[in-house]
């Protein structure tokens, strides 16, 4: 009987990698395309003049709210550095190869598709799809399934049309919400639209859309994502995470919000539009936000403690029934 041989690993493979100069010509070659037609290639922008990923860096600005994408790739190298010792000793197979074939050839389909209609926001998807392909392909899924979430983090760098209009109802929420619960600390205020005012004329504020928490949304959907996965390693638990942030970012701002019309009615109007208003959305994010985060996180466990607790109970006292 011939012993079974163990695939090596991507750590070992790497040791030898200067004993094969054909494979190393190849790995360089096709880092030097991928980083030419993403990243030099001119074919977007005003008069075609910047490529895909320039272009996307124009966009990371104040209109488009998305001055955080800045970080974003920082912490996709951050989230590899982590696994680099998983990625490491993962072996490497042929799973997964086809399947990362033709997400290649889609991507590399898409990017064609892109330059034809001049679709910036296209080229920057197939890169994903690139990336990971070329990942899976080359190294199977036991070494590349690490690759898959901080390369899909950078679908959070990309801004999404349209979407500053989508903060009128957001803006509306946070109106609606601080008018209820300023009320009920007795502030006697009106309301028209987006505009909080007080019904003695002692101060007025406009919910403009700095301040419907898109900001707040955004960055916590995205510390949302990672945190719930460097934290959870079942998917449920990571899904109910993530989706949690979105009702904590509306809470959160309109608490702030809330806030701000208290002190303005009952301390200085000048402060809480002032300074009050520039810190408070920082220290809002900081408690609803990431406070909220470690609160669900910290339930989650703790229900699933009960729940495996209940089991092993139940396994152990033979005929006990629910």
């Amino acid at each position: 009987m011939n012993p079974t041989v163990q695939p090596s690993t991507l750590g070992q493979h790497l040791q030898t990698l200067a004993q094969r100069p054909l494979e190393i010509a190849l790995l360089v070659l096709w880092t030097g395309l991928i980083a030419y037609f993403f990243g030099f290639h001119l074919a977007f922008g005003p008069a075609l003049q910047e490529s895909a990923l320039t272009h996307l860096e124009s966009a990371w600005n104040s209109e488009t709210e998305y001055e955080h994408a800045y970080f974003i790739p920082f912490i996709m190298v951050g989230l590899l550095w982590m696994a680099r010792k998983k990625i490491a000793s993962a072996p490497l197979t042929r799973q997964g190869a086809k399947l990362g074939l033709v997400l290649l050839i889609l991507g590399i389909l898409f990017y064609i598709a892109s330059i034809r209609t001049i679709q910036w926001r296209v080229a920057i998807g197939s890169l994903t799809f690139v990336l990971f392909g070329s990942a899976l392909y080359g190294l199977g899924w036991r070494a590349a399934k690490h690759f898959l979430f901080p390369i899909a983090l950078f679908y959070f760098a990309v801004p999404v049309p349209g979407l500053l209009q989508g903060t009128n109802l957001l803006q509306l929420i946070a109106t609606k919400a601080a008018y209820q619960a300023g009320s009920l600390f007795g502030v006697d205020m009106i309301t028209a639209g987006n505009n909080l005012a007080s019904a003695t004329d002692k101060w007025g504020f406009d919910v403009a859309e700095g301040c419907s928490g898109l900001r707040s949304l955004m960055a916590l959907t995205l510390v949302g994502a990672i945190y719930a996965y460097t934290t959870q390693t079942k998917l449920w638990k990571g899904l109910i995470l993530f989706a949690s942030t979105i009702p904590l970012a509306i809470i959160a701002n309109s608490l702030r919000i809330t806030t701000i019309v208290i002190i303005a009615e009952y301390v200085d109007a000048d402060f809480a539009g002032g300074v009050y208003h520039d810190w408070s959305g920082f220290l809002f994010f900081l408690a609803c936000g990431l406070a909220g985060l470690i609160l669900i996180h910290r339930f989650l466990e703790a229900s699933s403690h009960k729940i495996t607790a209940r089991q092993i109970t139940r396994t152990a006292t033979p005929g006990i029934t629910e």
